[in-house]
């Protein structure tokens, strides 16, 4: 609500109180009833009748006589007036109290920015506030994007060389890769080397024999996990380097984020005090304005003030 709407009917010097107002709207209503209950049986017919047998009129009602009437129009003017003032009362009260009402709402969500806007000065939220800090960026270890910002370009190069070759010979010497049943056909040829099979109806013996000394392959195998360990460590050195790039880098940019979340709420709690001490003081002064009595309905005022 603006000022202008309460400039309309509330005053901080002349005017009334709003317990005033509501008992004249009280008295203003019983003087407007009182004058109506004049004309409630409004009539303008004489209404007689005669007994059987008797020549004495018996009068049922009577009408109003000219000389009663004069007074209706100024009656039905007063009451016009009277309900003239009270309309303008219960507004004014009504003006006063939605704004009453709204500065404690106001008062109740002062943290709301907007509300901060209504009562503070635009600098003071713009030029003095400091700016609300977005979410710090956080690494992903395990991300591409760390390992391009977190290691050298040599070292970049070695990581993807290094993760694609461990790739490659973990999928080959790994449980259920190719090496490991190669290693196990060749076990069981030495174990068990012919085997009976059925090949169209006829039992075949089936012979099998290593096509290579076995300590080779088993030597062959050892050497290659130990190059993939190898391999796989030198990965952790990287990752772990990556790691902790991205440990130190999300702690400092939490650290720094906290600093100026501090600052910024901060401020903002420093902004709802002085938004609340504002409202404090515009309900105070509103509490205060007084209803004003326009200059139509001054005469109809004091009849009733003076009643």
């Amino acid at each position: 609500m603006n000022n202008e709407l309460l400039s309309k009917f509330l005053s901080e010097t002349d005017g009334i109180t709003m317990t005033s107002a509501t008992h004249l709207c009280n008295i203003a209503g019983e003087k407007a009833d009182e004058i109506l209950e004049k004309y409630q049986n409004l009539g303008f017919v004489n209404v007689t009748a005669k007994a059987a047998g008797s020549s004495d009129d018996i009068v049922i009602s009577m009408g109003m006589e000219s000389d009663q009437l004069e007074g209706i129009a100024s009656d039905l003017e007063e009451v016009s007036k009277l309900h003239a003032l009270i309309a303008w009362l219960r507004e004014a009260v009504k003006v006063k109290n939605n704004q009453l009402t709204l500065l404690r709402e106001h008062k109740r969500s002062a943290s709301q920015i907007l509300v901060k806007m209504e009562y503070l000065d635009k600098k003071v939220l713009t030029e003095d506030c400091p700016e609300d800090p977005e979410s710090p960026e956080m690494w992903d270890e395990d991300s591409i994007e760390s390992k391009m910002k977190f290691l050298t370009t040599k070292e970049l190069n070695e990581y993807f060389t290094l993760n694609s070759k461990s790739a490659v010979i973990g999928n080959y010497i790994h449980p259920n890769k190719p090496f490991q049943k190669f290693r196990k056909e060749l076990r069981n040829s030495i174990s068990n080397p012919t085997t009976l099979r059925e090949q169209n109806g006829t039992l075949v013996a089936v012979t099998s024999t290593p096509s290579l000394d076995k300590e080779i392959l088993e030597s062959k195998f050892y050497e290659l996990q130990r190059v993939h360990r190898s391999t796989e460590a030198r990965l952790n050195t990287l990752r772990q380097k990556v790691r902790t790039a991205c440990q130190e880098a999300n702690d400092a940019s939490t650290i720094e984020f906290r600093k100026k979340r501090d600052k910024y709420n901060e401020y903002n709690d420093k902004l709802t005090e002085m938004a609340q001490e504002a409202i404090e003081t515009e309900y105070v002064r509103v509490s205060n304005l007084k209803i004003i009595i326009p200059n139509d309905l001054k005469d109809t005022f004091e009849k009733i003030n003076n009643l």
